[in-house]
């Protein structure tokens, strides 16, 4: 079963972040890919990006340990803070990539 069928998310008062909770938004997402590892490959592949660019050995850690925490570890990370955390910093990496290939696209078609 995949990371995201294993969680369910709660609302409650105290969560100690602010904004929007992603996490089991990034989960459903994830799902598509299969795993998050294969997600960092995919996301590698359609940015073209080597894996000494900017960002890319930490998007490659956060999702091993997302990957890990909710397979191995079997925890429910749609209510942890560190994983909201950490999706939050994935999702700040790839729109970081995909705003440079969307400017790479543009100048391109002048």
């Amino acid at each position: 079963s995949s990371l995201a069928e294993l969680c369910e998310e709660e609302m409650f008062d105290d969560f100690p972040l602010t904004g929007p909770r992603t996490a089991h938004w990034c989960l459903n997402f994830l799902r598509r890919r299969h795993t998050p590892t294969d997600h960092h490959m995919s996301f590698r592949t359609m940015a073209r990006l080597q894996s000494d660019a900017w960002g890319m050995g930490e998007h490659e850690q956060l999702l091993k340990m997302i990957e890990l925490a909710g397979s191995f570890d079997q925890l429910d990370l749609s209510h942890l803070a560190w994983a909201e955390m950490a999706f939050r910093r994935i999702q700040v990496i790839e729109w970081v990539h995909h705003e440079r290939v969307r400017e790479g696209e543009a100048s391109g078609d002048r």
